[in-house]
């Protein structure tokens, strides 16, 4: 009875070609500046909606406080995404596409939210 001893190359070789390659990180795709500033502008117009609606219905006054931070937070995430794409901060490309994300459905939450808020409630 002959016994086969495997050899310790080949053993490496086997455990090499199992191990799965690593994927390339996507990095997101770059936010103009004109998208960003429309952003902004949209956030800040919707807590200042808010915020005058407040005078007339506490529920707006409640909403005011909440959305108040997100314009700070949208400058936040976008300062982010431009120092990472630069190269002055190292921030894996799989938080990049999620901050990436949040930046956008802030956006478009900042725009949704304002379209949602009734302007019957908002007078005397």
């Amino acid at each position: 009875m002959k016994i086969v001893v495997p050899s310790l190359l080949t053993i490496f070789i086997l455990f090499t070609a199992c191990t799965p390659i690593e994927k390339k990180e996507k990095f997101p795709p770059t936010i103009s500046a004109e998208e960003i500033a429309r952003g902004i502008e949209g956030c800040e117009r919707l807590i200042e909606r808010l915020c005058e609606c407040a005078k007339y219905d506490t529920e707006y006054a409640e909403q005011c406080q909440q959305h108040s931070p997100k314009v700070e937070v949208l400058k936040t995430y976008v300062l982010i995404l431009e120092q990472a794409r630069e190269g002055e901060t190292e921030v894996k490309a799989t938080n990049q596409m999620e901050i990436w994300r949040k930046t956008k459905r802030l956006m478009r939450g900042c725009f949704d939210d304002r379209a949602k808020i009734d302007p019957q409630r908002c007078t005397e």
